[in-house]
């Protein structure tokens, strides 16, 4: 009898990427909280509010999997993949608005 391929690979167990997808949509969510905070705080309002957006988008699309209990590995991956680029570039890219809008 065959093992099923989820059962022996952690990587591929549901378990495993319904924790990733938590994890993806938990950190979108506090860094769209955190900047949708300092948008009215000290921060410039605009380029602020412009860098909020793909955190939102995952987010909104985190919430409505995170309701059906069912992540998808392309959300997981390109959530990574956002939060990574997003939280390297965050200085440069508020530094670009900031000049755009002024």
């Amino acid at each position: 009898m065959r093992a099923n391929p989820s059962e022996t690979n952690p990587i591929l167990a549901n378990r495993f990427k319904h924790i990733l997808g938590k994890v993806v949509f938990i950190f979108s969510t506090l860094f769209f909280i955190m900047r949708f905070i300092g948008a009215f705080n000290e921060m410039e309002t605009l380029p602020t509010l412009i860098l909020c957006i793909p955190s939102l988008l995952l987010v909104v699309v985190g919430f409505k999997m995170y309701k059906r209990q069912q992540f998808m590995w392309w959300y997981i991956a390109l959530g990574m993949l956002i939060i990574i680029v997003m939280r390297y570039y965050e200085h440069s890219l508020y530094n670009y608005f900031v000049e755009l809008f002024s």
